[in-house]
């Protein structure tokens, strides 16, 4: 199923309402953060959107680093989200406009939000869904 906020196959990056990147730090229990994005993006801030049964799910580029084995976002017991080599969170993309979107689990209703910068990066949480702009995510496809 095609996605107007998603007019492209592969690869993209992630960016949040401060222009910051979406960046798994290391590929298992590492923690999901936003930055500034890399020129060119490194495989850390590299997506793609898989569908499954019940929605999406969100597969980092560092999969390509583990001999095949999917790294993909889950959640931890304080709404964390982190790098996992399997999950429950499968997200319904919402497209608001362009090429933004809404990432929200299908399950237990909970999207993916960026808090506002502090240092050099910031963690991303999952948070009941109130369609903020800390919850807006723009998809941008890779050259």
């Amino acid at each position: 199923m095609s996605l107007s906020c998603i007019p492209f196959t592969g690869n993209f990056v992630i960016l949040d309402f401060q222009g910051l990147a979406l960046d798994l730090t290391s590929a298992l229990n590492g923690p999901l953060t936003t930055q500034f994005l890399g020129n060119p993006p490194s495989l850390n801030q590299q997506w793609e959107l898989v569908p499954v049964n019940n929605g999406r799910v969100l597969v980092s580029g560092l999969s390509q680093l583990q001999s095949g084995k999917p790294v993909v976002i889950d959640m931890g017991a304080n709404g964390s989200a982190f790098g996992a080599g399997n999950t429950g969170i499968s997200f319904n993309v919402t497209c608001t406009g362009g090429l933004s979107a809404t990432l929200v689990d299908n399950i237990l209703g909970i999207a993916l939000t960026a808090a506002p910068l502090e240092g050099a990066s910031t963690p991303v949480t999952f948070e009941t869904f109130t369609g903020s702009s800390e919850q807006v995510w723009s998809l941008v496809a890779l050259d």
